[in-house]
């Protein structure tokens, strides 16, 4: 029978680890920063009118369109309301 002894010396491991959660104490501007690449995305979708999959939105009927407060044939902007409703607000809470 053969008995096999491995040792692993842990300490630059435990080292780099703390140094990694030295860090991420304070992730609010990482937060921030993905907030505003998304709030990005949005705005680009609005002004190419398609999904983030790159997928476009339906055309309005006419029916639609008359209802309309502009007679607008783009579709989610009829007062801009929800397009202006994205916002971000980063903090350090996961």
């Amino acid at each position: 029978m053969t008995n096999l002894t491995i040792q692993i010396d842990s300490q630059p491991i435990q080292q780099k680890l703390t140094e990694l959660a030295q860090h991420t104490q304070n992730m609010q501007p990482a937060f921030n920063a993905i907030g505003q690449e998304i709030r990005e995305l949005i705005d680009l979708c609005f002004r190419d009118l398609r999904s983030p999959d790159s997928v476009n939105w339906a055309v309005l009927s006419p029916v639609t369109i008359a209802k309309r407060r502009n007679n607008s044939n783009i579709p989610l902007t009829d007062t801009g309301t929800l397009r202006n409703s994205f916002t971000v607000i980063a903090s350090n809470d996961f």
